[in-house]
């Protein structure tokens, strides 16, 4: 799963879920926040140093888009923390303790943690 916080309501504004962790995965997130918040040009979009945030790609896009592209410094853990503590919530509070068979069933409940 990818989710797009946004940092002062900590509201995911963005998901998407896919069985590879990859850029298209991230796009997807991205573009279903670009497709709910309308963010005005300027605004900052920061993520972590995975690959998939780095890649051409979707650094294009985030230009594209109007938006200033920010990533935690090297060896900083610390400046991800907000996407962090939901991921973390979201494992413990949601997918550890529901009865999933296959990741259709989590595709299909995940909405309703999330909304």
């Amino acid at each position: 799963m990818a989710a797009i916080l946004d940092a002062c309501s900590r509201k995911v504004v963005g998901y998407a879920i896919s069985r590879t962790i990859d850029t298209n995965l991230a796009l997807a997130a991205l573009q279903s926040a670009l497709a709910t918040r309308h963010p005005p040009a300027g605004r900052i979009f920061h993520a972590d140093r995975g690959g998939q945030y780095a890649s051409e790609v979707y650094r294009r896009t985030l230009t594209e888009a109007g938006l200033r592209g920010s990533m935690s410094s090297v060896g900083n853990p610390h400046h991800n923390d907000q996407a962090g503590s939901f991921m973390k919530t979201l494992r413990v509070e949601y997918i550890y303790a529901g009865d999933y068979e296959t990741f259709q069933d989590i595709a299909q409940r995940l909405p309703r943690f999330i909304e």
